[in-house]
């Protein structure tokens, strides 16, 4: 059977015209790459109904933060480590994390390198690599249980003493339940997803190690004690996670198309559904593009009815808005996602681009 996101005609969704002024949307510019042995596909643009901000404490932290990650010497080429920074994980805790002081800033860009830079230095082998991951992910976490004592391993420990020490009890709480869903959901992201079928590929994928942290990590941005413990563990805040994540894993997935359909790798939304359905990779694209809009809108439609019913989540809806719209824009940039075959610069002045947008 194909599904009508294959098949079917869409257009600029209607909540953005009548939902959400133009001034307070944002759109991510569409990507063009060349994909070997099939020719030049296309990335939509991807419109987000949040206004995308620049955390003013950027510069300050990221001398800091540079600094911090070159000290730990994560292998013998300084050239690759340079490469490592400059991705800009600063430049995207600035964007996704927008009104945090510069001492939550400078933390949630240590933590974010920690577990990113290394997710991508390990990247070669997907099983591996993954794998190699979360296992420092679980022995950082393991409260002494796991020691480890290699520059990676020193660099959580580091990172996570100083996080869970700013955490409330209840966000210490909710941390620690959130990196067990992550050990749960670890057989589904490091299984060999490159010959299932798309349902369950999507269902493996929504239970992502990285999802949940960044849910952490949004509520340390905007303040321990500025959200009720009651308020965050019921239904409206619950629901509004499972919506969040769906949206960014959808991000992520047409976003990181590039690098993965040029290097052939199998593991990838868009490869999924072309093998599935028989159509093109770019039908696959328009329609990775299309669940994706449906997700933003059902996103819509939730947020919308949890700010008239529950008021106090407020600010949380606000910081999941400001991390989407902020995540997705970096995403776009960053030499994270490059390819030798698209338009990605190797190298971004993070400032240049988004000074303007600091509050």
């Amino acid at each position: 059977m194909t599904h009508d996101y294959v098949t079917r005609e869409y257009d600029t969704p209607d909540y953005v015209a009548h939902d959400y002024p133009a001034r307070d949307s944002h759109v991510v510019q569409e990507l063009r790459f060349r994909c070997p042995g099939v020719g030049e596909l296309r990335i939509p643009e991807i419109c987000y109904p949040a206004p995308l901000r620049f955390n003013r404490h950027y510069l300050t932290v990221k001398d800091a933060h540079e600094a911090w990650y070159m000290s730990f010497g994560t292998c013998e080429d300084p050239e690759r480590e340079r490469a490592d920074l400059r991705q800009g994980l600063a430049a995207m805790c600035a964007l996704a994390y927008p009104s945090c002081p510069a001492e939550r800033l400078r933390l949630l860009a240590d933590y974010s390198a920690a577990i990113a830079l290394r997710d991508g230095r390990f990247g070669d082998s997907v099983r591996t690599g993954k794998g190699a991951l979360f296992a420092a992910v679980r022995n950082s976490f393991a409260r002494g249980n796991v020691e480890d004592t290699s520059s990676w391993g020193r660099m959580f420990q580091h990172a996570d003493t100083r996080f869970v020490t700013a955490l409330s009890a209840g966000q210490r709480s909710r941390w620690e339940a959130h990196l067990a869903a992550c050990r749960d959901g670890a057989d589904g992201e490091f299984a060999d997803l490159a010959d299932v079928s798309v349902e369950h590929y999507m269902r493996c994928r929504r239970r992502g190690v990285g999802r949940l942290v960044d849910v952490s990590f949004v509520e340390y941005a905007l303040g321990t004690g500025d959200l009720s413990d009651t308020v965050m563990t019921g239904l409206p805040a619950t629901r509004l996670i499972d919506r969040h994540i769906e949206v960014v894993w959808l991000m992520q997935e047409l976003i990181s198309c590039e690098p993965e359909l040029c290097t052939g790798s199998e593991q990838n939304l868009v490869r999924r559904i072309a093998a599935e359905h028989g159509c093109t990779l770019q039908q696959a694209i328009d329609a990775a593009d299309r669940l994706l809009r449906d997700s933003v809108a059902r996103w819509v439609e939730l947020r919308r009815l949890v700010l008239r019913t529950e008021p106090a989540l407020a600010g949380f809806v606000a910081g999941l808005d400001a991390f989407t719209v902020g995540w997705c824009e970096w995403s776009r940039w960053s030499s994270r996602y490059w390819s030798r075959y698209g338009t990605r610069p190797r190298s971004v002045d993070w400032y240049a681009r988004y000074g303007h947008y600091a509050q």
